[in-house]
């Protein structure tokens, strides 16, 4: 056979046919095959015979033996030697594959690391910018702020000085007013007192005489016991006016000498007009007199 063993003898493949195969079927080794023979060329034989007898080899002596041997081991050293440079090609080749694999890894790693760098780089100057603009429009806001409170405080500094000025003038303005008022008032109390020393006795005589005095006189007779402390009536007036000292008492009286209530009730006094109407022109010299008196003292006190 192919593989070296022995081929069954005609008993063992009729056994074999007899025993493994079906009943009455032929078995492969007895059945003759009924196909027909191929038909043989001429000369076939002839050149098979021919061919056998070129196909075999003389014997082989030592020293082909020990060529062939040698040409083996130069064949098998050459075929290792072979197998080495490829196996050494190889392994450079995955060793520069390897290292540019490595490389390129590094080389995507190292991009990667750059792009997360200008990634931060650019995170972080887009936060400082925008930090930068938010400080900006805070400190415009604030100086603005600043800016308005101070035109707000400097506006109303001067608006209060302004103010305070123009309170000044007007002050200063009433200030001269009541001055010129004052003095005016006090010129009249003082024309009032001149006019008062000029009277004479004969002329407060004359008043004193009046039997049945009139509205006028009876109020400027009120007035001046009120001046004077005492109860208001024509008697006690009249008792006043017999004194020397009379004219210079009333010359000597002053608005601290008389209380709030009985300078009250010589405004109310002054008030009336029969009081003006003597005053400008009086039945007598005396009661014209002591009612333009009566009348500045009033205006004087205010």
């Amino acid at each position: 056979g192919v593989d070296g063993s022995r081929a069954p003898s005609p008993s063992r493949r009729r056994a074999a046919g007899g025993a493994g195969g079906r009943a009455g079927s032929p078995s492969p080794y007895t059945a003759k095959s009924k196909m027909p023979r191929p038909m043989s060329r001429p000369g076939a034989g002839k050149r098979k015979a021919k061919a056998k007898g070129k196909g075999k080899r003389p014997p082989m002596t030592a020293e082909d033996k020990a060529a062939t041997k040698i040409q083996a081991a130069q064949r098998g050293r050459l075929g290792r030697a072979d197998v080495e440079a490829k196996r050494a090609a190889i392994e450079r080749e995955e060793a520069r594959a390897a290292t540019k694999i490595q490389s390129m890894q590094r080389r995507k790693v190292a991009r990667k690391r750059v792009q997360d760098v200008r990634e931060e780089k650019a995170a972080t100057k887009m936060q400082a910018v925008t930090r930068g603009h938010k400080a900006r429009k805070e400190f415009k806001v604030m100086s603005e702020s600043s800016e308005v409170v101070e035109r707000r405080a400097l506006e109303a500094q001067a608006a209060s000085k302004i103010q305070s000025r123009w309170r000044g003038s007007m002050e200063r303005k009433r200030v001269g007013k009541l001055r010129e008022m004052v003095a005016r008032k006090m010129q009249y109390l003082e024309a009032s007192h001149t006019l008062l020393k000029r009277l004479e006795q004969a002329d407060i005589n004359e008043l004193r005489a009046l039997k049945s005095p009139s509205e006028a006189i009876v109020i400027i007779a009120a007035a001046l016991c009120v001046l004077l402390g005492e109860k208001p009536s024509w008697r006690r007036a009249k008792k006043r006016m017999e004194s020397p000292d009379f004219i210079e008492t009333l010359i000597q009286l002053q608005r601290k000498d008389l209380t709030p209530e009985r300078r009250n009730i010589v405004v109310t006094l002054a008030r009336d007009k029969s009081l003006h109407a003597e005053a400008r022109k009086g039945s007598t010299r005396a009661s014209q007199t002591l009612a333009r008196w009566i009348m500045a003292c009033v205006s004087a006190w205010k």
